[in-house]
């Protein structure tokens, strides 16, 4: 992993009212992933990956008049509990970055933890969309 910056972590935690089964496949299904992974409401997202440690992922956001690539590899896959994977968003943020998610099984849904290493959290957005699984 290059973490040549020493940015603090990005830190999301929300709860959703569905399986940790369903949400973990929504990362992974591409078909699912790419109505909401990089998705701006704006764009459209063509997203292919070979959902396997050590394998890749590859998807491009196309927009009006832009088309951003994002990649990485699989590091660790734990369905339904924990994804690990590298992403490179050159047009973004310099270097590769590491992303967790963890989901957690509660009695009315899960809890999803999500962390960002090596990533400017100063050029991030908030989220526009609250997704119903």
């Amino acid at each position: 992993m290059n973490n040549s910056n020493n940015f603090p972590a990005l830190h999301l935690e929300s709860v959703y009212n569905a399986s940790a089964t369903t949400l973990f496949d929504t990362w992974i299904i591409p078909a699912v992933a790419e109505l909401w992974l990089f998705q701006s409401g704006k764009n459209e997202v063509d997203f292919i990956a070979d959902v396997k440690e050590g394998s890749k992922f590859h998807t491009v956001e196309k927009g009006r008049n832009h088309a951003i690539s994002h990649s990485g590899n699989y590091i660790k896959i734990n369905r339904p509990r924990r994804l690990l994977f590298s992403l490179a968003v050159p047009e973004h943020f310099e270097g590769i970055s590491e992303v967790s998610v963890d989901i957690k099984e509660k009695e009315d849904g899960c809890h999803l933890i999500f962390n960002q290493k090596n990533v400017d959290t100063s050029t991030t957005e908030e989220p526009k969309y609250n997704y119903a699984f």
